[in-house]
């Protein structure tokens, strides 16, 4: 069985981040720019990330698992909730539960009062 091969042409239009974004620049962004307003022009020099909805089509393409930046901030905001519960738990000392006989003596005690 032949190799799975990278799609040449999407390789060289998008750059896979460290956290396994896909960026890419917008299209339509090279020339006739003079019928374009001043600000379509100036959000075309920002790059963008892929949708969650296209990843699982680069992902094929790329032959390689990605994350969609939504994907991402997602997984940031667990592993920061995760690590907050962990420290939390760490630095608070456990509370004493009294056992089911010592609730019984106490109730004990104030109904004789």
């Amino acid at each position: 069985m032949p190799k799975q091969k990278t799609h040449k042409g999407l390789a060289k239009r998008v750059k896979i981040t460290k956290s396994g974004k896909v960026k890419f620049y917008s299209p339509n962004s090279r020339h006739l720019k003079s019928n374009k307003r001043g600000t379509t022009v100036q959000t075309y020099r920002k790059a963008r990330f892929a949708r969650s909805g296209d990843m699982k089509m680069y992902g094929k393409l790329l032959n390689r698992s990605l994350l969609s930046e939504q994907q991402h901030e997602a997984k940031a905001l667990a592993a920061v909730t995760a690590s907050a519960s962990t420290t939390e738990a760490a630095t608070k000392p456990a509370a004493k539960k009294p056992t089911h006989r010592g609730v019984k003596k106490v109730v004990k005690a104030a109904g004789k009062n």
